[in-house]
């Protein structure tokens, strides 16, 4: 790498770094960082460069690569081993790839709900940690936009920890009762999602807040609560409980009962998270309780070694509350100036110009964040409204194509059932017709109408009379023998039974009917095929069968010879025949019975 962009990388990443190296944080338990975060001392970035190992000091830029390929999840895991181990620095860069992927996907389009809980638990540990460096506007802004990824994946148990978080700041900057608000809230998502781990911590939290606002009525319930046989099996309620009671007690003006159960919780201190912490707390109130028994030498020491433990762990609630009690030690004992530097120093934290600037920005954050979130509410409300309108305009259309093609539809309707009524007067009339001619050919068989005799003049040894003679016995003979039923009757047959030639048989066919021989004897079979369809008897006979009864080898033959002789094609003709056979058994019931 060029030395030149080396040191410049070096410079930056020093400069980013400049307030995010911090202590050990993340709590060792099961859940990750599932469980309540507590104060920690801010460490100053010379000794952490000083106790820091030099590959964990600044980032080679070619791991950039390599952790391109590493799974979310994995670096995830490889951030908190980090922090855990107090390599702050690499925790925070593990954490700044996963922000850099999620807005990356964000930009896309594709983040899912895995990624999203992924960032939510990233977002809190930044705010944690920038917490505990006293940053607390950005870490305020971290935690805010962790609590929105909660809502959006609808996470309760780490939406507890997250509003633990906040509510400790709000502790930091004195605004006691809304942190003990918010800590009564998330006790009951706690227990509810059954987090008695983080519930044990959230309890902590709250006797503390009480302790703070010196209200016994509040500190009651808590010790109840942490009587339950649940949470009694975690340290830090024990510890909770026993700080509450030795406050009750001293209130009661009951010392020996106070100190008693202080000492009682002494043996839980090292099983705690943070023992330095839990023992500055033990020392404090044992400090109160010798200076209300006015033994002020013992006060002076237990203060004194709480505000040791305290200033380890940066504790500004405690350190500032053994200030005061300090100042009330030296009052008494008129050590005036020991009083005046006590006071002072308890006066510089209680009025902190800083503080209250950083209080102030934080308080615009919170409501910045909930404006954006009612303007992002109103914003979703405009679009859902713009969108329906869109769907009820869409729909609206569809209706109207829809009503527009269902009148072309049923005008469509209309005029197919109007063709079909009139196709079927058409057949009607056909099938009348056809019915008086049938009916006239039987009252006169030898009355067969007959064409006009094509060509009266010609080469034939026959003559006119001849023709006509022979022609009426044909129809005389197809008529009585129903010689034409045979499948294979033919030219050769018909002229055997008139004793006579095919020459002669076939020449007065043609020049009588103007038809050959098939077309004739077909129509005599076609004939029959509407005798046997208008019978009521053979109502129940098929096409095919009245087909092959009156001579027809094929039912393509009987179809386009019925068609063309009748004008309606069997089917039809069929249809009509029922239709007249029913009318007719309607109307005369007892003659068509059976």
């Amino acid at each position: 790498m060029n030395p030149h962009r080396k040191r410049k990388l070096q410079r930056d990443i020093f400069i980013s770094l400049h307030f995010l190296f911090l202590p050990l944080l993340l709590l060792n338990n099961p859940a990750g960082a599932q469980s309540a975060f507590r104060f920690y001392s801010p460490v100053s970035i010379d000794s952490l460069l000083r106790n820091t190992p030099p590959e964990y000091r600044l980032w080679d830029a070619s791991e950039n690569i390599h952790m391109e390929s590493i799974p979310d999840s994995i670096l995830l895991q490889k951030g908190d081993s980090c922090y855990s181990q107090g390599k702050t620095d690499s925790a925070i860069l593990y954490f700044n790839i996963l922000c850099r992927r999620f807005n990356e996907k964000k930009r896309l389009d594709s983040v899912d709900l895995p990624l999203k809980e992924t960032y939510m638990e990233v977002q809190n540990r930044l705010g944690v940690i920038h917490l505990k460096s006293n940053n607390n506007i950005l870490a305020f802004q971290y935690f805010l936009s962790a609590l929105d990824l909660c809502n959006e994946t609808k996470n309760k148990r780490y939406r507890t920890t997250i509003l633990n978080n906040i509510a400790i700041m709000y502790a930091q900057y004195m605004d006691v009762e809304k942190a003990y608000s918010v800590f009564c809230q998330i006790f009951e998502d706690a227990i509810q999602e059954k987090d008695f781990y983080g519930a044990s911590f959230i309890l902590n939290n709250a006797v503390s807040c009480a302790l703070d606002m010196n209200d016994p009525e509040k500190i009651k319930p808590w010790i109840t609560k942490a009587q339950d046989s649940t949470l009694k099996e975690f340290p830090l309620s024990r510890f909770a409980s026993g700080i509450g009671q030795s406050f009750l007690e001293l209130n009661e003006g009951q010392y020996n009962t106070a100190k008693a159960a202080i000492h009682a919780i002494w043996k839980d201190i090292p099983l705690l998270e943070d023992s330095i912490n839990g023992f500055s707390s033990a020392h404090f109130h044992l400090g109160r309780i010798f200076f209300e028994q006015q033994r002020y030498d013992s006060a002076v020491y237990h203060s004194e070694k709480s505000l040791q433990y305290a200033q380890l762990r940066g504790n500004e609630n405690l350190i500032r509350d053994n200030f005061r009690l300090l100042a009330d030690i030296y009052m008494k004992e008129g050590k005036k100036s020991s009083y005046i530097r006590m006071a002072d120093q308890y006066i510089r934290l209680l009025d902190s110009t800083f503080a209250n600037t950083q209080y102030l920005h934080i308080k615009d954050l919170e409501f910045s964040t909930i404006n954006n979130r009612y303007q992002q509410k109103i914003n979703a409300l405009e679009d859902e409204q713009f969108f329906n309108g869109r769907i009820i305009k869409m729909k609206d259309r569809i209706i109207g194509i829809s009503i527009s093609v269902s009148i072309v539809f049923f005008l469509l309707l209309l005029y197919v059932y109007r063709q079909k009524k009139q196709e079927e007067q058409k057949n009607r009339l056909l099938f009348e017709k056809n019915a008086e001619l049938l009916a006239i050919d039987k009252q006169n068989k030898t009355a067969f109408p007959l064409a006009n005799p094509i060509g009266k003049s010609t080469s034939s040894n026959m003559d006119y009379s001849q023709r006509q003679e022979l022609i009426v016995k044909i129809h005389q003979l197809m008529d009585e023998s129903d010689l034409f039923l045979d499948p294979e009757f033919s030219l050769e047959k018909l002229s055997k039974e008139l004793k006579s030639n095919t020459s002669y048989v076939s020449h007065a066919i043609n020049e009588t009917t103007g038809k050959n021989f098939a077309s004739l004897v077909n129509e005599y079979r076609i004939k029959r095929a509407c005798q046997y369809m208008s019978e009521p008897e053979n109502r129940n006979y098929t096409l095919e069968y009245i087909s092959s009864k009156v001579g027809f080898k094929s039912r393509n033959t009987f179809y386009v010879s019925f068609k063309k002789y009748i004008g309606l094609t069997p089917a039809q003709y069929l249809k009509i025949s029922k239709e007249e056979n029913r009318k007719k058994s309607d109307e005369h019931p007892s003659k068509y019975q059976g």
